[in-house]
């Protein structure tokens, strides 16, 4: 059985065999003087991380005032808007309404005046019986 390709010709079974390069054994060595610990945690400052929790919730709860009152500020500007037209449909409404009532008005003048030689002609009419 050869060894694979690749290989630095050193084989596993043989026992123990390891080839460290100077800086793999001064980090072995600095290891053991000061304990086998892995290098991936470091300790942990809970007063430390408190304070930016603390810090990050604050700064959050400050972008959620932030967005409420645009939110609020967008609300009453819709509501503006809306009030604004209503305003503008009731006032032309008003205008063609008033415009009508002065015509209408007109028309039952005139036929006032046209009738009132009739209206005469009858009360004559029904006085004489």
């Amino acid at each position: 059985m050869g060894t694979p390709p690749g290989s630095s010709g050193l084989q596993l079974n043989k026992g123990m065999i390891h080839q460290y390069t100077s800086h793999e054994t001064d980090k072995l060595a600095l290891r053991a003087t000061n304990g086998i610990r892995s290098n991936k945690y470091k300790p942990v400052d809970y007063d430390k991380l408190k304070a930016l929790a603390a810090e990050k919730k604050f700064s959050s709860h400050k972008t959620l005032l932030k967005v409420k009152k645009i939110e609020q500020m967008s609300k009453q500007s819709k509501e503006n808007t809306l009030l604004k037209q209503h305003k503008l449909i009731w006032q032309k409404e008003f205008i063609r309404l008033n415009n009508m009532r002065k015509r209408l008005q007109g028309e039952v003048d005139l036929h006032r005046r046209e009738n009132v030689n009739d209206g005469r002609t009858l009360l004559k009419y029904v006085s004489g019986i």
